[in-house]
């Protein structure tokens, strides 16, 4: 409310846009259609940069492999001997030891690699681009339109909390088997 007021009367809308600017501008891009555009070049962007970075041994692929082969390495040669005696083969070993200790390693490098794959798409579009977020932000802010730039910022944030989101119940669901923290115990007052 405060920035709404301050928007027009105090701030220069030049400088800085108001949230009702921006929602509208938002409202208008999206009926347009422009909006899923952008956002589908972003996202594809993204996605491919995080599977092509991970295999052609950039910054997402070392994140990814030395979470992994940490986590590999954290089972202790003991407890797969152990397992050895009792029968177990090696692709029993691996998937039951040796893939649950290296995931939450794994889910790390994740909720690492795919911000910088964001990142990577986004100031790629600032650069060199003619669609997406990043595009559409760098025009914007080209033309000294702040409403659109505030827009595509808050979409991007919108982006990145729901990435933050997904890899947070893939967490869950991946180290479902770890107990849960025990509650701190209260403590008394006095």
């Amino acid at each position: 409310m405060v920035w709404e007021i301050a928007a027009g009367r105090f701030i220069d809308p030049f400088w800085f846009s108001s949230p009702l600017r921006i929602v509208t501008h938002l409202i208008q891009w999206t009926r347009e259609g422009a909006l899923f555009g952008h956002l589908m070049v972003t996202l594809r962007e993204t996605f491919l940069g995080y599977l092509l970075g991970s295999a052609a041994g950039i910054l997402t692929f070392f994140i990814t492999f030395y979470a992994t082969f940490s986590g590999l390495r954290a089972v202790k040669p003991a407890y797969k001997e152990i397992a050895r005696v009792v029968g177990a083969s090696e692709r029993q070993i691996f998937l039951k030891m040796n893939l649950p200790a290296a995931s939450p390693w794994i889910v790390f490098a994740l909720k690492v690699g795919v911000p910088f794959s964001l990142i990577g798409a986004i100031i790629g579009e600032f650069m060199a681009a003619s669609r997406g977020l990043g595009y559409m932000i760098q025009f914007n802010t080209n033309q000294f339109d702040t409403t659109g730039a505030a827009s595509e910022v808050l979409v991007l944030m919108v982006c990145v909390m729901l990435f933050n989101g997904a890899v947070n119940r893939l967490e869950c669901y991946v180290l479902r088997w770890r107990p849960r923290a025990p509650a701190a115990p209260a403590r008394e007052l006095g």
